[in-house]
């Protein structure tokens, strides 16, 4: 009887380990797919690839990996709140995250059954590659020899998957000249910066550097305005003269008078004679 109960409680103990290794594995796939890098590749995919379908009014077809339907964590990505400066809010639940990173670590505890998990599923930072994610987000910075040893053959690997990336995504409807046209439009917006000379361009930091320049000039403006208007100031409140007039002229009449009275008061010698004329008359 001894032996048969260890051998029972051995057997539930066995499963249950398993049963939870199992829920683990199932909830913690995500993590073989990054969501920093695929928030990344998903926002360049969004400016170059998807707005070029918008525009021309193309669908992208459902065998093409970087279509949002087949996007991994497009449903949890849709479903965050940035409500300002380190506030990060869940609209599944509510809760609220100073960073991002801990509202996708929610994600992860919390909201696993929104992961896009079937088989067509897709992790689009298996596209960084090709995209330069490390380059866009400025985590990977060029060095002097990493610029003189470029290999083109590498690169020219990286432009094959990305022309044959953007191949797979053309439209069924398309044929014939409209299609080559097209395909064009794609490798170009999307696999042009695979050259030793491009790659460690960054679009992203160019803008934001406009964007810098046009805050410092704003600021030196406002400087600039600022020294004036207490400099006006300072000459109307604490100087003889104002740099300021009013639409009559009454400052200037003012100033005329002050002078004029100055002018046409008696000095010395007629306060005396005044004075003596005083003496006498008395």
């Amino acid at each position: 009887m001894d032996a048969t109960k260890c051998c029972k409680s051995f057997y539930l103990q066995a499963v249950t380990t398993i049963g939870i290794l199992f829920i683990f594995i199932k909830n913690s796939h995500s993590l073989d797919c990054p969501r920093d890098r695929s928030r990344i590749a998903r926002r360049l995919i969004n400016q170059n690839f998807i707005s070029l379908y918008e525009y021309y009014g193309y669908k992208i077809p459902n065998t093409c990996e970087l279509t949002p339907r087949r996007d991994m964590y497009l449903d949890n990505e849709r479903h965050k709140d940035e409500g300002g400066p380190n506030k990060w809010g869940c609209n599944y639940c509510g809760k609220m995250f100073i960073h991002e990173q801990w509202l996708d670590r929610h994600f992860e505890n919390r909201h696993m059954r929104q992961v896009y998990r079937h088989s067509d599923k897709v992790c689009l930072a298996d596209h960084c590659d090709y995209l330069r994610c490390e380059v866009i987000s400025g985590a990977k910075k060029p060095s002097y020899w990493e610029q003189a040893l470029c290999k083109q053959p590498d690169l020219d690997k990286l432009r094959q998957k990305c022309e044959a990336t953007m191949k797979s995504c053309l439209p069924d409807s398309l044929t014939g000249m409209h299609r080559h046209d097209f395909l064009d439009k794609l490798k170009k917006n999307m696999c042009a910066s695979l050259t030793c000379e491009k790659y460690w361009e960054n679009p992203m930091k160019q803008s934001s550097s406009h964007i810098t320049a046009v805050y410092i000039v704003l600021s030196c403006m406002l400087a600039i305005g600022l020294l004036l208007y207490y400099l006006v100031a300072y000459t109307h409140f604490y100087s003889d003269h104002s740099l300021l007039t009013d639409s009559d002229g009454l400052i200037k009449h003012r100033l005329a008078e002050e002078e004029q009275s100055h002018l046409q008061a008696p000095d010395g010698t007629v306060m005396r004679n005044r004075g003596g004329y005083a003496m006498s008359g008395t």
